[in-house]
């Protein structure tokens, strides 16, 4: 049924554009196909669809490791590839340009919905004292902390008595150097 429908859109395409087109070559019908497809042939970008999208499918399956993102992702490429079919050059196969758009939407997919982190709430009536809150750690160090690590290393340096001379560290002679009495050293007690 399928040969017979790629051998009808092969009658109505001009025989110089395709050359010498076997019919048994999956890559050969889809050049066909991709030729009546870009004229306008709704049909044939049909049969583009069911030919190749549980292939499309599985890749994004193995991308997005989801049933229902990866369908999503299916239903983008070939959206994007029937948008953008005309600018398709015909140097790879069809095939492959299709997996390359596809692996491209499940990374962005995946892009998109990293930042999003859903947190299901079983019942948004129930009273506050009953279940815990959801607490999220932000592993980063908060302002305070960073300042008060770079202020002890400037205390341990020049409590070392490292000095800074022409860009390098270098040891100051003078070891015998005092902070000021306000200044508190962690280890002093």
């Amino acid at each position: 049924m399928l040969s017979k429908v790629v051998e009808e859109i092969v009658e109505d395409i001009d025989q110089p554009e395709l050359g010498n087109v076997s019919l048994h070559d999956p890559a050969a019908a889809d050049a066909t196909l991709v030729a009546a497809a870009k004229r306008g042939d709704g049909r044939a970008f049909e049969i583009l669809v069911g030919r190749h999208e549980q292939k499309i499918f599985f890749v994004a399956r193995r991308i997005t490791r989801r049933h229902e993102d990866a369908e999503d992702v299916v239903q983008q490429s070939f959206q994007k590839a029937f948008t953008h079919l005309r600018k398709f050059e015909g140097r790879s196969a069809f095939s492959t340009w299709l997996t390359r758009i596809a692996i491209t939407e499940a990374l962005m997919f995946l892009r998109r919905s990293r930042g999003l982190r859903e947190v299901l709430i079983d019942d948004v009536n129930a009273s506050e004292g009953t279940k815990p809150a959801v607490e999220v750690h932000d592993s980063t160090p908060d302002p305070e902390a960073i300042c008060s690590q770079r202020e002890w290393a400037k205390i341990l340096s020049c409590r070392l008595g490292y000095g800074r001379q022409s860009g390098y560290m270098t040891s100051t002679s003078d070891h015998r150097r005092r902070l000021p009495e306000s200044w508190e050293f962690p280890f002093q007690r």
